[in-house]
C-alpha cells in the first residue's frame, strides 16, 4: 500500500528522463534523480522515526517506504516543471506536437513500441536472472550441507556486502552509457557514420579506463574495503572471497553496459537480450 504509487510516477519519470536524454539534457535528470534519493533517506527517517513512538514495527516499516513514494513524487514533479519550461523556452517544438495528426500520433506511437518492447524484454531478463539467483544459490547451498539459516546468512552477505560494492563502479559508467546513445542516434541521423564511431570508441575507451583499475581494485582489496565499512567482523570474512571473484567482472559488465546503450542507438535492439541470455544461461 506504502510503495504501489510510486510505479506510476517512476513510470512517467521514465518517459520524461528518456525525452531529456534524446534532447541531450541531463540537468533535469540529475536533479530528479538528487531529489529521488535525498527524498528516499530524509523522508523514510523522518516517518519512520515519527511512527516509532505509535505504531508496531510493520507500519514503521511502511511508513518508511512511503518515503519513496513522496520521493518518487517530488522528482516526478521536478521533471515535469523541466519539462514545461523546456517548451516554453522551445515554443516551435509544443505548436508542432499540436499540428501532428491522428495517423502520424498512431504512426509514433507504432515506432515508440517497436524500440521499447526489446528494451523492455532485456531489462525483464535481468530481473528475472535476479530471481532465479535467489531460488538458484539458496537451493544448491541446501544441497551442500548449509542449514537453512547458514544458506540465508550466505547470500545475505553476498547480496547486502558484496554486490552493493560491485555495483558502486556502474555510478561511473551509466553517465557515459546514458549520454553517449543520443550523439550517435543524431551522428547517425545526420548520415556521419565516421563522428558516430568516433564518439562510440572514446565511450568503450573511457569506460575501460574507468572500469579496469576500479575491478582490480575491488578485488585485490576486498577484505580492508569491507572492513571499513562494515563492522561485522563474520560476514566481512565470509563476504571477502566472494568480492574477490565478483570484481572481476566489473571490467566486462562496463563494456557490456556502454555496448549495448551503442546497439540500441545503432538500432541494433536486439542483440542486448541475446548477449544476457547468453550471460544467464553461462
Amino acid at each position: 500500500l506504502a510503495v504501489s504509487p510510486a510505479l506510476l510516477f517512476m513510470t512517467y519519470a521514465g518517459a520524461l528522463r528518456g525525452y531529456f536524454q534524446g534532447r541531450r539534457r541531463m540537468v533535469p535528470i540529475a536533479l530528479s534523480q538528487i531529489l529521488e534519493a535525498g527524498g528516499k533517506f530524509l523522508f523514510g527517517l523522518l516517518f519512520a522515526s515519527w511512527a516509532l513512538s505509535y505504531y508496531s514495527r510493520s507500519v514503521v516499516a511502511a511508513d518508511a517506504i512511503f518515503g519513496l513514494t513522496l520521493a518518487s513524487f517530488f522528482a516526478t514533479l521536478s521533471l515535469y516543471l523541466c519539462k514545461r519550461n523546456y517548451d516554453r523556452d522551445e515554443g516551435h517544438l509544443a505548436l508542432c506536437c499540436g499540428a501532428v495528426s491522428r495517423h502520424e500520433r498512431k504512426e509514433n506511437l507504432r515506432k515508440i513500441g517497436k524500440l521499447a518492447f526489446p528494451i523492455t524484454i532485456s531489462a525483464s531478463v535481468m530481473t528475472l536472472a535476479s530471481s532465479l539467483d535467489l531460488f538458484l544459490v539458496i537451493r544448491t547451498l541446501r544441497r551442500i550441507g548449509y542449514s537453512v539459516a547458514e544458506a540465508n546468512a550466505a547470500f545475505g552477505n553476498y547480496t547486502a556486502l558484496a554486490v552493493p560494492l560491485f555495483n558502486m563502479p556502474t555510478v561511473l559508467i551509466l553517465p557515459i552509457a546514458y549520454s553517449v546513445a543520443p550523439f550517435v542516434k543524431r551522428a547517425l541521423t545526420r548520415n556521419d557514420p565516421l563522428c558516430a564511431g568516433q564518439a562510440a570508441t572514446r565511450a568503450l575507451s573511457l569506460a575501460a579506463l574507468l572500469a579496469l583499475p576500479a575491478s582490480f581494485g575491488l578485488s585485490l582489496l576486498a577484505k580492508p574495503i569491507l572492513s571499513l565499512l562494515f563492522s561485522n567482523a563474520d560476514s566481512v570474512a565470509m563476504a571477502t572471497p566472494l568480492l574477490s571473484v565478483l570484481a572481476l567482472s566489473v571490467f566486462p559488465l562496463a563494456l557490456l553496459t556502454v555496448t549495448n546503450s551503442l546497439l540500441q542507438a545503432y538500432g541494433k535492439l536486439w542483440f542486448p537480450i541475446f548477449a544476457i541470455l547468453a550471460g544467464i544461461v553461462t
